[in-house]
């Protein structure tokens, strides 16, 4: 059974980041994910990228930690849309208005789940 978590919490440190076993709730959009992102690693437009919420990046950034050395920096998720689901590499922060838990796709993994014209869906994802 796999429990379902939020990532709210403005002082989660890396020793509560969630489980593999959990999954976050949130909205997903897609974004140009081509360039550097804020974990500096260089990406193009056939990236399975993703970004995620500003306030979850900082969350888990330790003390006196360079943000492009956070431990989620390259890190795998799954999300999952409907009966559908796709992995990605976390490379960056949200570039839009994202809240806790919402994720932003590089446009090839936001077309494995949905239409781009949608824009916006509602997603479970997950540390692998």
């Amino acid at each position: 059974m796999i429990d379902d978590i939020s990532l709210s919490n403005p002082i989660l440190k890396k020793s509560q980041i969630p489980h593999k076993l959990y999954q976050i709730h949130g909205r997903a959009t897609y974004y140009n994910a081509a360039g550097k992102g804020a974990c500096g690693f260089n990406n193009d437009e056939n990236s399975f990228v993703v970004a995620i919420s500003s306030a979850d990046y900082d969350s888990m950034i330790q003390e006196d930690e360079n943000p492009s050395k956070n431990w989620v920096c390259g890190r795998m998720v799954r999300v999952y849309h409907q009966n559908r689901f796709v992995d990605g590499r976390v490379v960056d922060r949200c570039p839009n208005k994202c809240e806790s838990g919402d994720i932003t796709l590089s446009p090839v993994m936001f077309d494995q789940l949905a239409e781009r014209e949608v824009g916006e869906i509602p997603v479970a994802w997950k540390f692998l």
